[in-house]
């Protein structure tokens, strides 16, 4: 009896090694972004989804060691890379994996590096790895009011109330039958204007995800919304709230619209005077030798990333 026990034990644990190696669930590093984790849960049909830095999600077909899907971010037609393909392969220890992702602006032209580190083998759950569904769009309000998105024609906007004084608007595109919403937000909070981006996806149990990541404040201009090398002022963060699918009027969706205006005359006001620093350091630079040169540089450094920033906006103005 005692062989037969200690037996039974070395089965057990060589099947949960084995099950270990072949299962990209559990909690991953994040080697992009470094400050969240990402998390992964299987789904009937071999699905995969993942939830990844507080910034994006992915979901894909598992065949043996190898999953192939799409992924998903916030930013949408202001952000490079908002959406594309990947592949990953899962080591033997199933311990790590390795693989790549492909923009989808890139025409599969570009292969990046994407690998990343088991930190756990824990099972999320599904709203942890962001499992989603496209059985309906992200239109509608959350229970208490605060929001509203209204969705249409391959875009959306929406204006909330995320604290007493802290309102803001946000408009962006949307994917897979209007069930995933990707956009770029504006918001006032008591005095403090921001900017950020934001993804909004259907979780499976009928409530709405929404992942954003604030990118600059007034004073911390963004470098062309290249979030790689973007300012980051810390704030980001997953809110699922219980939804009411709804057609909101255009008047609840645009409540907060001035902010956004606001934002960019306080934007084309810093850029104004950006110029204006610029015309002054070119006509001392001949004056001024190398040193005046120099100041030139910086100052046309600054209208290229100005005028990059407004033809992006003016990509979402042209949605709307």
């Amino acid at each position: 009896m005692k062989t037969i026990v200690v037996a039974l034990t070395l089965l057990a644990a060589f099947v949960l090694c084995a099950s270990a190696a072949t299962t990209f669930e559990g909690r991953w590093t994040d080697s992009f972004w470094g400050d969240n984790d990402s998390y992964c849960c299987t789904r009937p049909n071999n699905k995969l989804y993942c939830l990844y830095a507080q910034i994006g999600i992915v979901e894909g077909t598992v065949s043996g060691n190898t999953v192939t899907g799409k992924f998903y971010e916030g930013g949408s037609n202001v952000t490079p890379c908002p959406t594309g393909t990947f592949t990953w392969t899962l080591n033997e220890a199933g311990d790590a994996f390795t693989g790549s992702y492909t923009c989808n602006d890139e025409h599969n032209e570009n292969n990046h590096n994407w690998s990343e580190s088991r930190l756990s083998s824990a099972v999320p759950t599904a709203t942890e790895c962001g499992a989603r569904t496209n059985s309906r769009d992200i239109s509608g309000k959350d229970d208490i009011d605060t929001v509203s998105v209204c969705n249409g024609n391959g875009a959306y906007q929406s204006s909330f109330v995320f604290a007493a004084n802290f309102n803001g608007y946000e408009e962006g595109v949307t994917f897979d039958s209007g069930s995933i919403g990707s956009g770029f937000y504006y918001y006032d909070n008591n005095g403090v204007s921001g900017i950020g981006v934001s993804l909004y996806f259907v979780l499976e149990d009928g409530t709405e995800g929404n992942l954003f990541r604030d990118t600059a404040v007034y004073g911390q201009p963004p470098a062309g919304f290249d979030l790689a090398t973007e300012p980051d002022d810390g704030t980001h963060g997953y809110l699922v709230s219980p939804w009411v699918p709804s057609n909101p009027s255009n008047s609840d969706c645009q409540e907060f619209v001035q902010i956004k205006n606001d934002f960019l005359a306080q934007y084309s006001s810093t850029s104004a005077a950006s110029s204006g620093s610029s015309s002054s350091g070119s006509s001392s630079s001949g004056s001024s030798g190398s040193s005046g040169a120099s100041g030139s540089s910086s100052s046309a450094s600054i209208l290229t990333v100005s005028a990059a920033f407004l033809s992006l906006v003016a990509i979402f103005a042209a949605l709307f």
